[in-house]
């Protein structure tokens, strides 16, 4: 046990902790597995008083590497972490039904991905700090598809949208609205 009311079972070397072991920290978090010169590393867990874990790879105390995040409320991630915060390719699961399967950075959705809604609405393509920009295709619930460019969530550049009944505009898009410019046919 520590000053602090956190404790630690397991091996040690020269005072602190090195090889197999459990920790508790002095609010409850448990965190198992391999220790070296007092850091998490290679393969452990970490579970939360409230319920949420975290199982996969450490480095340096550090999630890094593959692994699954599951919080209390639902929520999950599964894939890959750098310094603790969701890094390269996985999955999210949110609570009210969403999925989102792609590349991620520094803990946003950043790069290539697919977010897909419970309504029947999907979106492939790009995405920059969590928000929808760049090239995509997006599928409307009622069946339209809008195929272009995005920036800040909304259709911006050029594009091509397509209703439910096969009606086709083509043209450019400027924060969300249609220009003068689009074309029209079926």
């Amino acid at each position: 046990m520590y000053e602090d009311g956190s404790k630690y079972v397991g091996w040690m070397r020269k005072g602190l902790k090195h090889g197999t072991g459990t920790y508790t920290s002095e609010n409850g978090i448990v965190h198992e597995g391999i220790f070296d010169k007092d850091k998490q590393t290679n393969y452990g867990t970490e579970t939360w008083t409230c319920g949420s874990s975290y199982h996969g790879e450490y480095e340096n105390g550090y999630k890094n590497g593959k692994g699954v995040f599951q919080w209390s409320n639902g929520t999950s991630y599964a894939g890959y972490f750098k310094n603790d915060e969701q890094h390269g390719m996985g999955t999210y699961n949110f609570p009210d039904g969403r999925i989102y399967v792609g590349l991620w950075h520094n803990g946003r959705k950043h790069g290539k991905g697919t977010m897909k809604w419970p309504d029947g609405r999907k979106y492939h393509g790009e995405f920059v700090s969590d928000i929808i920009s760049g090239y995509g295709v997006y599928k409307m619930k009622n069946g339209a598809i809008f195929e272009g460019y995005f920036q800040n969530g909304k259709k911006h550049g050029r594009g091509r949208y397509v209703n439910s009944r096969g009606y086709l505009q083509e043209g450019e898009w400027r924060r969300g609205k249609r220009l003068n410019n689009v074309l029209s046919y079926k």
